[in-house]
Parts: C-alpha cells; structure tokens; sequence
C-alpha cells in the first residue's frame, strides 16, 4: 500500500505523455552494493547538470540492462534540464494573472503530438502532411508563450510576467568529487541476483563507456561490496 501512495504521489508530476505509456514497479533490495561518481576536471567545462544529463542518457540506461540489476539512480534529486520559470509577483498583479493561468498556457502549448495528415483516408486527390515541432526546446519559445489576448488586441506573454532560463530540475544538492563538480551513480541489485557478478559488470561498461567521455570528464568507484565479498 505504501509503494502505490508514493506512485499516485509522483504520477501527478509526470507528463501526460508519460502516464499514457504506463508506470510499472519493480522489487529491489534496500541496500546499495555499489556507487560510481563522475566529475569534471575542469570545472569551467561541465557542471553538475551537463554530468547528471549525460549519465541519464548514456550511463545508467546500459547500467539498468545489466542482468540483476533493479534500479540505478543519480543521488541528490533530479538534475534533468529543465526550463526554469520564475514569476514576478509585481507584474502578474499588474496584468491580474495568476500561477495557474501561467502553468495551464504552458502545458497548452508544450505539447508531443502525433498530427498526421489532412485527406488521408478520403476519396480526395490531395494529402496535406501537418508539422508540428513537438515540445519547445528554447527559452526565446517558452518567453513568447501567449497567455491570454488583451481587450486592446495585445497579447500578454509568458516574458511579461517572469523570467525564463534553462537550468537543472532541482537545485537541492551540489556534489564534489575531490573538490570538483561531480555526480553519484547508485547501483541496487533486484532480489535473489548476484552482487559480485553486477558489480564485476558494472566495473566492465564504466571501463569501456570512459573510451567515449567528453574531454577532462572522469569516473572512479566510490563504494562497492565486492570487496567484503572476496
């Protein structure tokens, strides 16, 4: 019962498009048998964003195909890129909008369709192909989002009521890996599986996925069982 109130819990902050392709959940044991960092050497090069993004997409994907493997996960909250919207209070009380008005034209306008095409399946000569750019990508699009039209034929857009930059999800915590920017890759086994024969395999993918780091970017193994288990 408590697994299925945390998943309606974070189900109302998942994208509609998200909740369409299913939620599923899967038994792990509590205990970590293994953590990785990542961290730059330079730290005017990549940030903790830039490491946590390339990890979500490169590293723990091909972590998680490893047999017995039941989740592995980047410590300190999401670092995903995300576009960041801060209200100012002055102005949405000068125009008299409000935060819910401003999140339902986002979410209007920020949307991943299918759109097809026009005369299809009809007897018409003609197919008209619909584009459509999917979800917006840069800030100059999120600032032009149309809130509402005024009664003078202007448009209030999202730029007039806050200021928009893209940034990380969450900001909760800051990682260092020997005083540099850095991230933490947790590694949990499913139950029943074999620690030593994941972390023995966790230790191959990181050795060959280094091959192809950005430059200055850098792992070591912060924590593992594999030794207590020799």
């Amino acid at each position: 019962m408590d697994v299925q109130n945390r998943v309606s819990q974070a189900t109302s902050q998942l994208p509609g498009e998200v909740i369409q392709q299913g939620i599923t959940t899967s038994k792990q044991q509590n205990s970590l048998i293994m953590v990785v960092d990542m961290f730059s050497e330079d730290p005017n090069t990549y940030d903790q964003t830039f490491l946590a993004n390339y990890a979500q997409i490169n590293i723990i994907p091909e972590i998680k195909r490893i047999p017995g493997v039941a989740q592995s996960l980047i410590f300190g909250g999401n670092k995903d890129y995300s576009m960041r919207v801060w209200l100012d209070p002055a102005q949405m009380a000068a125009y008299q909008v409000t935060p819910k008005e401003v999140m339902a034209a986002i979410q209007d306008k920020n949307l991943e369709a299918a759109p097809g095409k026009f005369g299809e399946s009809s007897a018409e000569s003609f197919e008209y192909v619909i584009k459509y750019k999917g979800k917006l990508t840069q800030t100059s699009q999120y600032e032009n989002i149309a809130i509402r039209s005024n009664t003078d034929g202007s448009v209030l857009r999202l730029k007039d009521v806050a200021r928009l930059e893209f940034g990380s999800f969450s900001y909760g915590n800051f990682t260092r890996v020997n005083g540099k920017p850095g991230i933490n890759i947790a590694v949990q086994q499913l139950s029943g599986s074999n620690s030593n024969d994941i972390q023995i395999a966790v230790a191959k993918l990181m050795e060959k996925a280094e091959k192809d780091f950005p430059k200055n970017v850098k792992y070591l193994t912060l924590y593992n069982t594999k030794v207590s288990l020799d």
